[in-house]
C-alpha cells in the first residue's frame, strides 16, 4: 500500500480522530487528579518541616530513635511523593502520545497545531509543578 493512497489516508484520518477524544480526556482527567493531590502533598511537607525544625535542637542531645518514634508522616509524604511521581509520568507519556498521533492533513493542520498546543501545555503544567515536588524535603532519620 502506498503513504499517499485514499485508503491509507482514510486510515490516518480514522485513526487520528477515535483516539485523541479519548486520550485527551485522560490527559485532563490526570492533571486534575494531579491538581488535586499537590495541596494535599505541600501540606504533608510544611507539617513534616514543622516537625523536624522544632525536633533540630534537641537531635544533638537526644538519641536519633527516640525523636524519629513517629516517621508515619515521613512515610505518608514519600507515598504522596511517590503517587504524585508516577503521576506526572503518565501525564507526559499521554501528552508525548497525543503529539505524536498522525494528521490525515499534514503537519500544518489544525489538528495538529491542536496536539502540539496540547504538548506545550503538558511541558509549562510539568514545569510549574514539579519544581516544588523535586525541590520537596523529606527528611530520614532512620
Amino acid at each position: 500500500m502506498f503513504p499517499h493512497s485514499s485508503s491509507y489516508m482514510r486510515w490516518i484520518h480514522l485513526s487520528c480522530f477515535s483516539f485523541f477524544p479519548n486520550l485527551f480526556q485522560a490527559f485532563i482527567l490526570l492533571e486534575q487528579e494531579i491538581e488535586d493531590a499537590l495541596p494535599k502533598f505541600q501540606e504533608l511537607i510544611h507539617a513534616l518541616k514543622y516537625v523536624f525544625t522544632i525536633c533540630i535542637p534537641s537531635v544533638r542531645f537526644i538519641d536519633i530513635s527516640v525523636a524519629s518514634h513517629d516517621d508515619q508522616p515521613t512515610k505518608e509524604a514519600s507515598a504522596a511523593r511517590k503517587r504524585l511521581l508516577e503521576a506526572f509520568a503518565q501525564y507526559d507519556a499521554l501528552a508525548k502520545r497525543i503529539k505524536g498521533l498522525p494528521c490525515a492533513n499534514g503537519p500544518w493542520s489544525s489538528q495538529s497545531r491542536i496536539q502540539s498546543a496540547i504538548a506545550m501545555r503538558a511541558s509549562l503544567f510539568l514545569q510549574r509543578n514539579m519544581f516544588p515536588l523535586q525541590a520537596s524535603f523529606i527528611p530520614n532519620l532512620s
